[in-house]
């Protein structure tokens, strides 16, 4: 029951980052949350029922949709945010070398770096390094970054 508190307290204190297609489905939010802590929790279990998962409703013959790709790096800063609004975490450091590996990336294109940068105005996160402000195209791949969420009611 605690879970589902959590969920429904991440959805009344963080509505503004929700996808749209949920600010109005209060409950297809709750379910698609669960779900994925479900795969969270066990990732391979998941994986391996999900062929199941998909003969049922070939049987059925109701069309599933796909899982979401969870690799996706803006995953990292929406974990930033539930751990704050759930956890009362109020930031998270890692190498950036770490991060690149972490998401498939093999070195910091301009690519990469816009798009971090977008995560990190989107989601109101900062980063920092040795608590000043941390260019991330000037730092060191082996240098730690803590990246911060500043708003938080």
């Amino acid at each position: 029951m605690e879970i589902l508190e959590n969920v429904m307290k991440l959805y009344e204190e963080d509505y503004t980052y929700i996808h749209p297609k949920y600010k109005d489905n209060p409950k297809e939010f709750r379910w698609q949350v669960l779900n994925y802590l479900e795969y969270l929790l066990d990732k391979e279990g998941y994986n391996e029922n999900i062929q199941e998962v998909k003969n049922d409703y070939l049987e059925m013959d109701i069309e599933l949709e796909e899982p979401e790709d969870f690799e996706s790096l803006d995953y990292f800063f929406i974990y930033i945010r539930l751990e704050r609004i759930l956890n009362k975490r109020k930031y998270k450091t890692i190498k950036l070398r770490t991060l690149l590996k972490k998401y498939g990336y093999k070195r910091r294109s301009d690519k990469f770096l816009k798009h971090i940068r977008e995560c990190l105005l989107f989601y109101h996160i900062k980063a920092y390094q040795k608590s000043e402000h941390a260019d991330l195209s000037k730092i060191n791949l082996d240098e730690r970054i803590t990246f911060k969420v500043m708003d938080f009611i």
